[in-house]
């Protein structure tokens, strides 16, 4: 575990305290099972919104605290710093990911609809990026295509229950963006 750092302020200790409280609450007591299952229960999610480590960057109109990029940080580095690193993976995806395009490119109806249920864990998101010949790299992406959220089946989602049509989400964010905006 790395020492101070000027970056972080007394109020991100005492966030730091509860995430590593959180580990060994909700984690450390589960985490073979989930291994063995290949999935975590979907009660992680709802003990981590509830605990207030899910998608802190989100202003509190959306339900989140209105913090920075530093809390979930704070979140990851207590996970793994605790050896559980699948789960803080889930919660990155989730939190720095997803959301970060959400606050980004969303339209303020999304927002409103989609942020308060990842902040309380009822909604869990993650991201896939494909085109074809690029692979993984998303750098080498053309300019200009449309990012768009759909729900998949993912190892976040705790069963096929959480499967819905594409057609829900097919107005779903339609924002243009460019390989600059990707890099």
């Amino acid at each position: 575990m790395l020492g101070h750092r000027s970056v972080y302020e007394e109020e991100h200790a005492i966030f730091r305290d509860t995430a590593r409280r959180f580990a060994l609450r909700e984690i450390a007591p589960n985490f073979e099972r989930w291994e063995e299952a290949g999935i975590v229960d979907r009660d992680y999610w709802k003990r981590g919104g509830e605990t207030g480590l899910l998608c802190a960057q989100a202003p509190e109109r959306y339900g989140g605290s209105g913090g920075d990029f530093r809390l979930n940080a704070i979140v990851i580095e207590e996970l793994w710093y605790a050896g559980f690193s699948g789960p803080a993976a889930n919660f990155s995806v989730h939190s720095d990911v997803c959301c970060g395009y959400l606050l980004k490119f969303g339209t303020e109806d999304q927002k409103r609809h989609w942020l308060p249920r990842m902040v309380s864990g009822d909604v869990v998101c993650a991201i896939a990026m494909t085109e074809p010949g690029t692979g993984s790299d998303r750098q080498i992406l053309e300019p200009a295509y449309i990012v768009t959220m759909r729900p998949l089946m993912s190892s976040n989602q705790p069963s096929s229950r959480h499967r819905q049509s594409s057609g829900a989400w097919r107005n779903s964010i339609k924002s243009r963006i460019t390989s600059r905006a990707l890099a």
